[in-house]
């Protein structure tokens, strides 16, 4: 069985799917194009048996404005009721990434945490990936270093997300062009993933890091 989710927007250039991540009952969906590069994600939460053909929730970029190009929805995580968006085009190319938590009020319009680039420098790309298991998300910069890249990991802490990093996770080979924090994961008990695909002289690479 397929059902489709299509562009609420229908606009050319929106594109929509272009990050997409389930969990359980729980869907997002990035559309970084949207809104002239301001970017959209969708929200998409099954009901019974059946999952709908229209978002549940829309969340938009809170810096967005006209003509800013944050390309907020390039890239989406999901753990049970909490959402990460990555945005690399805010702070100039610095990058950020935003968390969302559903409540008992429902979805909020405004993200319950804002994370920006440690470094806020220009083409770090922050957020280019993002993963999140219960309270550990996990965001990567690949453009950070001249391309050695980095990933970070927040820890939730009670009720608050940290404004800076839990953890720093660096390049082992600390090699320009590496891209280490192209993709992330993370899973519950301490195991993060990071690939760095120009590692090695683009064979490329994975590490492991446990807590």
């Amino acid at each position: 069985m397929c059902r489709v989710a299509a562009d609420p927007a229908a606009t050319s250039d929106d594109y929509f799917g272009y990050a997409a991540a389930v969990s359980a009952s729980s869907a997002i969906v990035g559309a970084d194009g949207t809104n002239s590069g301001a970017g959209s994600a969708y929200v998409y939460v099954k009901q019974l048996a059946n999952w709908p053909n229209r978002p549940t929730a829309t969340l938009s970029d809170p810096t967005a404005r006209a003509g800013r190009y944050t390309y907020f929805g390039s890239s989406v995580a999901v753990s049970q009721g909490t959402f990460v968006v990555g945005a690399i085009g805010t702070d100039y190319g610095a990058g950020a990434a935003y968390v969302f938590e559903m409540s008992s009020a429902g979805w909020p319009t405004r993200p319950t945490a804002s994370l920006a680039d440690p470094a806020r420098t220009y083409g770090d790309l922050f957020g280019y990936s993002v993963a999140i298991s219960d309270g550990t998300a996990v965001v990567g910069a690949h453009g950070t270093n001249t391309d050695a890249g980095a990933a970070y990991i927040y820890v939730r802490a009670a009720a608050d997300w940290p404004a800076t990093p839990t953890a720093t996770l660096a390049d082992p080979a600390a090699t320009p062009y590496d891209y280490f924090g192209n993709s992330v994961a993370v899973i519950s008990g301490g195991v993060a993933v990071v690939g760095a695909p120009g590692s090695n002289s683009s064979v490329g690479a994975a590490y492991i890091f446990t807590s």
